[in-house]
């Protein structure tokens, strides 16, 4: 008897100390599961072009601002990307005010990791338009956003810029919801059964799942790593209730500003572009905006396909990753396909500027 309860209590023992040590482990490793997490306690972190705390890098010391709004979207970006909501612009009635909502993509994925902004899309939008025409260009994209996010953002800063058009990313996350456990923020994709639950493989009564969920990465990273897919709505069938419930507040927001909404829909950088036009050509249901273009035409609302508008390059000349992200060469690309449709956009104006001698 004696001998069981001891191999009892060497295993309750080995098992606290293993649970202990992992835990441990897990909260000074730089590894993270496999969905999107921001810690929304982070302010002052070292963080990664993610905009995640990320020490590994050897990253500089940022400033983050993060917080989570009445709605329960948090929103949180590395606080040097503000430089690029006020960009240099030169006052007048007659200025061009272009500005721009999006994800890392928009944002310039590394690219303006030390405070610069120079080769990001924007900025060289900004110094072509004001060889031309006083212009004003704003770039409210941060690393992360989904549509939620970009929406706080907008609803908050947008006015301010008072915009004649507004180019809004659409990338594949941007119908995924974000989900706040304690000081953290998720996005749990087809992980979680719906936006109010968390991953839950075993089965756990629910408040007790989310007091583990939010106290423990060990059980944090075990409920991930075990949440099969898809236990929620697909992705083909979330595109649809996001074109057709979510877009039009953004199409609202935007008219009643007086400006036009354009979608600039983002491809996938890990294939050339001519492959992907011709798969949407011969298979339409394999394209993901697929709802969104035919919400887009039928609101009369403007759609820029970057995959089309860069055809002509090979994406491995233009890329930072196989993944969405642009290298110095794509953003100046990226800045002449916008720079095209902005100007296409004040052609009616010329005879009147030529009249009193300005561009």
């Amino acid at each position: 008897m004696r001998r069981f309860i001891f191999a009892v209590l060497a295993g309750g023992l080995g098992l606290l100390l293993f649970v202990g040590v992992a835990e441990s482990l897990l909260r000074l490793s730089p590894i993270t599961p496999r969905i999107q997490i921001v810690d929304m306690a982070a302010r002052g972190a070292a963080v990664g072009p993610d905009g995640r705390p990320d020490d590994s890098r050897g990253q500089a010391r940022m400033s983050l601002h993060t917080e989570v709004t009445e709605s329960g979207v948090p929103v949180f970006y590395q606080r040097f990307i503000e430089d690029r909501w006020r960009l240099d612009c030169r006052p007048g009635e007659d200025a061009v005010r272009v500005a721009a909502m999006g994800s890392s993509i928009l944002a310039g994925h590394t690219l303006g990791a030390n405070g610069s902004a120079e080769h990001i899309w924007s900025a060289v939008l900004h110094r072509a338009l004001n060889d031309v025409r006083p212009a004003c260009v704003s770039n409210f994209a941060a690393a992360g956003f989904s549509f939620d996010n970009q929406w706080e953002i907008a609803t908050r800063h947008l006015a301010q810029t008072a915009p004649d058009v507004v180019y809004w990313e659409i990338w594949t996350n941007s119908p995924k919801r974000w989900h706040v456990v304690g000081e953290r923020a998720y996005r749990f994709g087809a992980l979680a059964p719906d936006e109010t639950l968390l991953p839950n493989p075993f089965g756990v009564p629910e408040r007790l799942h989310r007091v583990a969920f939010e106290r423990s990465r060990l059980w944090e990273a075990v409920s991930i790593g075990l949440a099969q897919k898809p236990q929620k709505t697909p992705d083909h069938e979330a595109w649809p209730t996001f074109a057709n419930e979510r877009l039009p507040y953004a199409h609202a927001l935007v008219e009643g500003l007086g400006a036009e909404l354009v979608l600039v829909l983002a491809p996938s950088l890990h294939r050339p572009f001519s492959e992907q036009i011709a798969d949407r050509r011969t298979t339409p249901i394999r394209d993901p905006y697929l709802h969104v273009v035919a919400w887009a035409e039928a609101e009369g609302v403007a759609v820029i396909r970057l995959d089309e508008a860069l055809v002509d390059h090979a994406v491995e000349d233009i890329r930072l990753d196989p993944c969405c992200h642009y290298n110095a060469r794509g953003q100046a690309l990226l800045a002449g396909v916008l720079e095209e449709d902005v100007r296409s956009r004040w052609q009616p104006s010329n005879e009147a500027h030529e009249e009193d001698g300005r561009p």
